[in-house]
């Protein structure tokens, strides 16, 4: 799929069943105005961005995960930014995030500001993750603590072959970059 102009959107975006490939043929922002993740994707493989352009998802402080993918494969590649999201930039489970490049910045969440990976496995190739941070809804958590600025990892694996994870401060308990629970690994 190939996106010539921004696009404000009033619901998620459902990908299932199929393998999508999405690319910016110009800098371009899609705005997300619901509570929805912009891109919900299941049982598919689903790559945003790659291009010489940047394709910019914007989360509008209200979306609840930039992209949540759910017993699917999702790359990110270059020149792609996730940006203020409500509840993760990126949430995965039961599923396998590729990062190959872009950037994950300014999302806010309990726990996994920028990523947060619960059974699933995440490779960071390159690309950054970064000035994400955790909110004070301690209502909506349950009063759980508040882990993992950058990258939280639950019950699955993080291997960092590249990239960087830097300027995660805000409201952290514990694992300002990177939080891996007991049953996670690194």
């Amino acid at each position: 799929v190939y996106i010539g102009s921004d696009i404000e959107f009033t619901s998620g975006l459902q990908v299932k069943d199929t393998d999508v490939k999405i690319v910016s043929l110009k800098n371009v922002v899609l705005t997300n105005n619901s509570n929805e993740p912009l891109f919900t994707v299941g049982t598919s493989t689903f790559s945003l961005g790659g291009s010489e352009y940047t394709l910019t998802l914007n989360g509008n402080n209200q979306a609840q995960h930039g992209v949540k993918v759910t017993e699917a494969s999702f790359s990110l590649e270059k020149n792609t930014v996730i940006t203020n999201c409500a509840n993760s930039g990126v949430y995965i489970t039961s599923a396998d995030f590729t990062m190959n490049g872009g950037t994950i910045t300014q999302n806010t969440a309990v726990s996994g500001g920028g990523v947060y990976v619960l059974h699933g496995t995440f490779v960071m190739n390159n690309g950054s993750i970064t000035a994400n941070k955790l909110s004070d809804d301690s209502a909506s958590s349950g009063g759980a603590n508040k882990h993992g600025g950058g990258i939280y990892i639950q019950n699955g694996t993080f291997t960092m072959n590249g990239g960087s994870i830097t300027n995660h401060t805000e409201g952290i308990q514990q694992g300002g970059g990177i939080w891996v629970a007991e049953t996670g690994n690194f």
